[in-house]
Formats: structure tokens, sequence, C-alpha cells
């Protein structure tokens, strides 16, 4: 394995002759997308197809846990996906290389004796770049090449500036989405409070509100169990529940 902190200076291999055409079809691939890990992969696809590497991943990292997680990655042939999650010890020397902002260059693959992961997944050469925010590592965006590879200095620029942007397309779909969800609970529990609707029975009203609550919380089971004169329970709405489990009340 050759690994070191420089790059070269010639020119990036298969990158588009402009920055701001790559960054152009960037945002225009991202602005239409609300989930986030849509938004990954989507960014990872055109990094990947830009640099002719053969494999793209965005890495959110969680320092405080000690945990990093991959939630697409994008590869350009029949080669193992990466795995989804792992603990930040596991690659004590690329966190130790991208805590103060440097990028991980690895120029070729490790030799037959080392049998790491990495030969397993088929990552040769890499480059990662870091993200900080607020003097924290959280995200870490990198390409990846089967067999050796020179990374340029135009490349890291590259890797860097399409990190930034897709951290903030990340913000920005979570955020959309968690006030969408916001907007979804008010609404339901305006409706709770609602007065019951004319000629509306008793367990009409019990089975509206379970199935307000079971969204809510986005439960895949929920039941509602009054409390008889004699301190018995009797379930009187559920969902989700195996019959075999509802015989029991």
């Amino acid at each position: 394995m050759t690994r070191n902190q420089t790059v070269s200076e010639g020119s990036a291999q298969g990158l588009a002759r402009e920055p701001l055409e790559f960054f152009t079809r960037l945002s225009e691939a991202l602005a239409p997308l609300v989930d986030a890990e849509d938004i990954q992969s989507a960014a990872a696809q055109l990094l990947c197809e830009t640099l002719q590497a053969d494999r793209a991943y965005y890495t959110e990292i969680d320092e405080d846990a000690g945990t990093y997680a991959v939630h697409r990655d994008f590869v350009r042939h029949d080669i193992p996906a990466m795995p989804r999650s792992g603990r930040i010890d596991d690659h004590p020397e690329s966190a130790q290389t991208l805590r103060p902002n440097q990028p991980d260059v690895i120029r070729g693959p490790k030799t037959a004796d080392d049998g790491c992961e990495q030969q397993a997944l088929g990552i040769g050469a890499v480059i990662s770049v870091p993200l900080i925010k607020d003097g924290r590592l959280v995200a870490a965006f990198s390409a990846a090449q089967v067999s050796a590879r020179d990374w340029t200095a135009q490349e890291v620029q590259l890797l860097r500036q399409t990190a930034d942007r897709t951290w903030s397309a990340v913000l920005r779909a979570r955020a959309e989405t968690a006030l969408q969800a916001e907007l979804d609970v008010t609404r339901r529990l305006c409706e709770l409070s609602a007065p019951l609707r004319g000629g509306e029975s008793m367990q009409s009203l019990l089975n509206r509100v379970l199935d307000h609550l079971v969204a809510i919380h986005k439960a895949d089971f929920g039941n509602v169990q009054l409390c008889e004169a004699d301190k018995t329970l009797r379930m009187v709405a559920h969902r989700g529940f195996a019959p075999q489990f509802i015989e029991h009340f």
C-alpha cells in the first residue's frame, strides 16, 4: 500500500474541463431530491462517472458515538458494496489523517500479504476528503479505484466541494422532512381535538384515535384497552397484531 497526503499536479483523469459544468450538473441532479440517501447516492454517481473511478461514496461520521455510516455507494463495475456502517476505530489511520482536514490518499492496492477488508472490496487506490463543521469531522467523500492511481490536486478540490454541497443538500432535505412530519403531527392532533362527528359511535372514535396515534409514532402495532369496573382490561381497538395475540384479550 502506498499512503500519503500528497497529490500530483496533473490534470484530473476524465474530469470536466470546467468545474462550473460539473457543479451545474450536480445542482440539477440534487435539486429535485427530497430524500437524504437519494441525494448522497446521486452525488456519488455523478462524481464517480466524472472521475472515471470504480467507486464513490459519502460517509456520515458521528464522532460522539464513534461510528460511521455509508447509506449507499455507487460502483461502475461488478464489485462488492461497501459495509453500511462500522466503528471509526476500525480505520485509525484514516481518521487520524482526516481530522486535521487533510485528504487521506492511497495510491496503490495493498499487497496480498495484507489481506485487508479494502482488498476484498476491490479498493486499491482511494482518496477521501474530510468535511469539518464547527471543528468536528462530520463526513467524508471518497473515490476509489481497483488498480493503482495517482490522484490529482484538482480531483481533491472537486471532492471537497462536492462533499460540502452534498452536506448542505442533505441538511436541507432532512430539515424539510422533519418540518413535513411536524406539520403532519399537528394536523392529526387538530383532528383528534375536534368534537365528535355527528352520529359517530364510541368504537368509531376509538378506531380513529388509534389510527392517528399509530401514524404519529410510525408504529407497527397499537391498541386501546379500557379498564372495566372489576379492574380488568378489555381491548377495544387494535392495529397490526396477529389474531393469535388478540385471542388472549
